[in-house]
């Protein structure tokens, strides 16, 4: 028998007794124990399904868990006696400082600011070896038409893969500019009159220089004229 039927019973003989009173009060629901198919009563694990307070909660923790983040950006943002510097600010400031510092600090520059290996300067001293005897010519800028003293050079370091300026005094003013002491071979050599660059060579070892010198000379290595400047290509 169904635990609700002694329940069912008994309101009927009272609503047959007192019918105007059951007839205001509402049937009550009878929940009937569950049981498992071995007859044994199933448990409640207490788990409840989520309900619109359970919601709420959640959007409760996503608003405190946004207010605090935004407590501690405050937070980070510097701060000096008279004046809050915006976060946005402080990393420009940060940036600036970081360029600063590379500017002071060579060693901490871009390797496209450094020499070129000794091996491409060789290089290009073997390629400018290989035009001796190439008819000078003003403007002239390859084998074919013949060089003047830039246009030789440059030539040379484009055939070792690295690029220079056209003319004598750009060509100096990319250039690492370095002591005799330290020069090496492929190093370009450099003439000038006051603050003016008019010529350029390469340095080809010892005291010798391999250039395109002046009209009606050909390219060839020659003694380095007095007063020579040394730079190193980068």
């Amino acid at each position: 028998m169904s635990p609700c039927q002694p329940d069912r019973a008994i309101r009927a003989i009272a609503e047959s007794r007192h019918p105007r009173r059951w007839q205001a009060t509402p049937t009550r629901r009878c929940r009937e124990r569950k049981t498992h198919e071995d007859g044994t009563p199933q448990v409640s694990l207490g788990v409840k399904p989520p309900t619109a307070a359970g919601q709420l909660s959640a959007r409760t923790r996503q608003v405190t868990f946004r207010r605090r983040l935004e407590r501690l950006a405050s937070i980070m943002s510097v701060t000096t006696p008279s004046l809050a510097l915006p976060r946005r600010f402080a990393a420009v400031l940060i940036a600036a400082l970081l360029g600063l510092t590379l500017a002071l600090n060579p060693m901490s520059a871009t390797k496209a600011h450094a020499a070129v290996p000794a091996n491409v300067a060789l290089a290009a001293l073997h390629v400018a070896a290989t035009q001796r005897g190439v008819l000078y010519r003003y403007g002239g800028e390859s084998h074919w038409t013949g060089f003047d003293c830039s246009g030789l050079t440059q030539w040379s370091y484009a055939r070792a893969g690295r690029y220079i300026p056209r003319v004598a005094q750009q060509q100096y003013d990319a250039t690492i500019h370095i002591p005799a002491s330290a020069r090496r071979q492929g190093d370009l050599v450099f003439f000038h009159t006051g603050n003016s660059v008019y010529h350029v060579g390469i340095f080809a070892g010892g005291w010798y220089m391999i250039d395109a010198p002046h009209t009606g000379a050909r390219v060839r290595m020659e003694m380095i004229w007095p007063g020579a400047l040394f730079g190193r290509v980068r």
